[in-house]
C-alpha cells in the first residue's frame, strides 16, 4: 500500500492540476467576452479581459491555499492564534490597481496601458502565488499570461474591429456646414456619434470636431480623401 506521504503528495499534485485548469478555463471565458468588446473597439478589449479573469481566479487560488496552510484548530489544542493571511492578499491586489492605474493613458478617444495594468495586476497575484509555495501554478500561470501578450496579440491584431476617432474640420463659418459636412461623412460609411464646434469671429472660420466611427481602420486615411478638395474646408485633423 502506498504511505501517506506519497498520498499526500499525489492530493497536493492533483490539487495544483486542477487549479492549472481552472487557469486556462478563466482565461478561455474572459478572452470569450473581451472579443465581443474588441469587436466594437472599446478600451478594454481581447487580452484585457482575458488577464483580469486569469488574475481574479488566481488570487482565489492562493486564497484557498491559505485555508489549506492554516486549517481549523482541533479542540485538543489548548490556545490558538486565529489569523486572516488572505487579508494580505486582498491588500497587495488593492495598491497594484493603484499602480495599474498610473499606466493608463488617454488621448483623445483611445486609452492606452490597460493590457500593462492588467498585466502588473496580473504578476502580482502570480508573486503572491510564489510566496506560498504553489510553484507548479504560479510557473503556469506566468506562461498563460505570456501566451497571452505574445500569442493572443496576432489574433487581436487580426480580429475585426470598429474603430473611434475624433475628426476635427476647419472650415469658413457659413450657414448649414455642421449639417452638411456630417451628411457627407455618413454617405461614406462613417457613423458620426456626436457633433461640437467652435466659432472664430475675427477669422469668419467654424471648427467642427465630429466623434465618429469607423468600420475599418484603413477608412482613417480616407476621411482626409473624403472632405479634401470641398469648398470652404481650411483644415481636417484625425485624432
Amino acid at each position: 500500500m502506498p504511505s501517506s506521504e506519497g498520498v499526500l503528495l499525489a492530493a497536493v499534485a492533483l490539487w495544483q492540476v486542477e487549479a492549472v485548469i481552472r487557469l486556462t478555463v478563466a482565461l478561455l471565458l474572459g478572452g470569450l467576452v473581451g472579443m465581443e468588446r474588441e469587436y466594437h473597439g472599446r478600451a478594454a478589449g481581447f487580452r484585457t479581459h482575458a488577464l483580469v479573469s486569469l488574475g481574479c481566479c488566481l488570487v482565489m487560488i492562493v486564497s484557498m491555499h491559505f485555508a489549506r496552510l492554516f486549517p481549523e484548530p482541533t479542540y485538543t489544542q489548548q490556545s490558538v492564534l486565529r489569523i486572516d493571511p488572505a487579508r494580505i492578499a486582498y491588500g497587495v491586489m488593492a495598491g497594484i490597481g493603484f499602480l495599474g492605474a498610473g499606466a493608463i493613458i488617454r488621448s483623445g478617444l483611445s486609452i492606452r496601458g490597460l493590457t500593462t495594468a492588467a498585466s502588473l495586476w496580473c504578476i502580482a497575484a502570480v508573486g503572491l502565488a510564489m510566496g506560498v509555495g504553489l510553484y507548479g501554478v504560479a510557473i503556469a500561470a506566468t506562461g498563460l499570461v505570456l501566451f497571452t501578450l505574445f500569442v493572443l496579440n496576432y489574433f487581436e491584431e487580426r480580429m475585426p474591429r470598429r474603430w473611434y476617432k475624433r475628426i476635427r474640420l476647419t472650415c469658413k463659418d457659413k450657414p448649414e456646414q455642421i449639417v452638411r459636412f456630417k451628411e457627407l461623412l455618413e454617405d461614406n460609411g462613417i457613423r458620426v456619434l456626436d457633433v461640437s464646434f467652435k466659432r472664430d469671429f475675427s477669422k469668419g472660420q467654424i471648427t467642427i470636431t465630429f466623434n465618429a466611427r469607423l468600420q475599418e481602420r484603413a477608412m482613417m486615411t480616407s476621411v482626409y480623401q473624403i472632405l479634401d478638395g470641398h469648398e470652404g474646408v481650411c483644415g481636417v485633423d484625425l485624432i
